[in-house]
């Protein structure tokens, strides 16, 4: 039984406030901006739902892990 790590993230674009939903528990995001600089890490182990806010204008990127695989999402952020 193979299950995939995927994110619904909403808004996005967005203005600076979002929301990640994960259809999986144990799930690490990582939150990157577009220069590779690590903006947040969050280990969440019970939640599906995660958010975001207070992110300046730009272009980052989502890595979803858990412990077999990893899924980039690309968020946009305008304001």
């Amino acid at each position: 039984n193979e299950h995939i790590i995927n994110g619904i993230i909403y808004p996005n674009p967005n203005n600076g406030s979002f929301t990640v939903e994960t259809n999986q528990n144990n799930v690490t995001l990582r939150l990157y901006s577009s220069l590779g600089k690590l903006i947040s890490t969050k280990y969440e182990a019970e939640s599906k739902i995660h958010t975001y806010q207070n992110l300046a204008t730009g272009t980052y990127f989502l890595l979803l892990s858990d412990d077999l695989q990893v899924v980039y999402k690309k968020i946009v952020v305008l304001k």
